[in-house]
């Protein structure tokens, strides 16, 4: 199977995972055009002469794959300063929105009897058990080394 043939399989199949694109130059430059934002028209050729027609058969369900490929093209489009500056205010007020969620979330919390953790406590607590851990790995290989120490004596 060819990489274009191995892509369009993965363009087809919904279960997959990876498009695998980078395998050749011919894929990587049509990356755009199979999957991406585009149309794209595919022309194939069959030969009606009966010593090909197992090649016109595989380059025939190779069309019918190629067809089912389904893209969602969308207008690329870029923005001015003032739909910016639009799209900037509405992000700071979902954020304030979410600010003040955090602050009632928190007012609950308190209310219930539980506690808020500082910035960087949680960072800290992990630290200090990964220093706990190696305390403990230390000790046992001082025990280790002292166990075989008192053997070979």
């Amino acid at each position: 199977m060819t990489t274009l043939g191995k892509v369009i399989k993965a363009l087809t199949d919904k279960k997959a995972t990876h498009i695998p694109y980078r395998e050749s130059k011919l894929t990587r430059m049509l990356s755009e055009s199979l999957g991406g934002n585009s149309k794209t028209c595919l022309i194939i050729t069959c030969s009606p002469h009966p010593y090909n027609d197992q090649e016109t058969l595989s380059t025939c369900r190779f069309g019918q794959r190629a067809r089912s490929i389904k893209n969602n093209a969308k207008v690329n489009r870029e923005y001015t300063i003032p739909e910016l500056r639009k799209l900037l205010e509405k992000a700071e007020t979902e954020i304030d929105t979410y600010k003040m969620q955090v602050v009632v979330l928190e007012q609950e919390l308190e209310k219930l009897g539980g506690t808020i953790p500082e910035g960087d406590v949680l960072r800290q607590r992990a630290i200090e058990e990964k220093n706990k851990l190696e305390d403990l790995l230390d000790q046992v290989e001082a025990q280790e080394l002292a166990k075989r120490d008192a053997e070979e004596a």
